[in-house]
This record gives C-alpha cells, sequence and structure tokens, in this order.
C-alpha cells in the first residue's frame, strides 16, 4: 500500500508546472539583502488587470497593499520561497520595504531581508509547489558568491 502512495504522490509532481516566471536580481548588502522580481509579460498583463483597479498604469498604495495580500503574503508559510542560511542558522525572512511597481509594462516586486552576514551563507530561492518559477538575472554582492541555477530556482554561497 505505501508504494502504491508513493507512486501516486510522485506521478502527481510529474505533472506540476510554473504558473509564474520570474526575473529576479539580487542586491547583496552587510546589513541587507536587496530581492527584485519582475513577473513574465503575460502574467504582468493578467496581474495589471486585476489590481490597477483606476488603470492609470501605476500601483497606488491601496493596489499596491491588495496585490501584496493576494500574491506575496501568502508565500509566508514558506519563508516566501527562500531558504536563507547564515553561519549555519537557517534564517526566517521578514521582509520590508515592500513595493509593488509596473515598470515597461511588467510588474515589479522588491523588498529587502535585513540580516548581517558576518562569515558568509546561502540563500536560495525554492517553491515547494512549483508554482513559481525563478531565473537569476542580477547579482550585485560586496562578496564573493558562488552561483548554482536550475529550471526554476537558484542558489547563492556567499563568502567574506
Amino acid at each position: 500500500m505505501k508504494i502504491v502512495v508513493i507512486f501516486l504522490l510522485m506521478l502527481s509532481n510529474i505533472y506540476a508546472h510554473p504558473h509564474y516566471f520570474v526575473d529576479a536580481s539580487i542586491d547583496i548588502q552587510k546589513s541587507k539583502i536587496s530581492h527584485t522580481w519582475l513577473f513574465d509579460r503575460i502574467n504582468s498583463r493578467l496581474l495589471i488587470f486585476e489590481f490597477d483597479k483606476n488603470k492609470n498604469k501605476q500601483f497606488e498604495k491601496e493596489e499596491q497593499l491588495s496585490f501584496l495580500k493576494a500574491h506575496f503574503e501568502k508565500l509566508q508559510g514558506d519563508n516566501y520561497n527562500l531558504f536563507i542560511q547564515i553561519d549555519s542558522d537557517e534564517l526566517v525572512a521578514v521582509p520590508s520595504n515592500r513595493k509593488v511597481r509596473i515598470i515597461n509594462k511588467r510588474v515589479e516586486v522588491s523588498f529587502d531581508i535585513l540580516l548581517k552576514i558576518e562569515e558568509g551563507g546561502v540563500l536560495c530561492t525554492i517553491d515547494p509547489t512549483l508554482y513559481y518559477a525563478y531565473k537569476l538575472k542580477d547579482v550585485n554582492s560586496i562578496y564573493k558568491y558562488e552561483r548554482e541555477v536550475s529550471e526554476h530556482d537558484y542558489c547563492l554561497g556567499v563568502t567574506k
């Protein structure tokens, strides 16, 4: 019976695929990591249609809050699809300075994670549901780093 259940769970993952494709940029500083997620053009059109209520091609404060509630805050249960390990401790992501903008007809979400990198660490995106696919576009860092990328996510190993 266990084998049948495991087989069915594996089979259901075969058909999982991303719904949102996100171009990610990272800026690693001494006391924070700034993230910028730029949604793909097709989903951006749908999201702009849904959340730009007054159709002025920008997100007003209430529209931003509505977007964040629907598409960002729900990621909290999976640590905002981030794995952060500093000095062998896994950290809980607490985003600050959250913003949502429309840039060249694409939705951009930006936020900071405040932390101090003393000896180095690891930063990864990982979505256990495969609902989001993250493509690492740009890294700016005051530290040395190595990158590992796959089709749906990435990891950065940061060293001083």
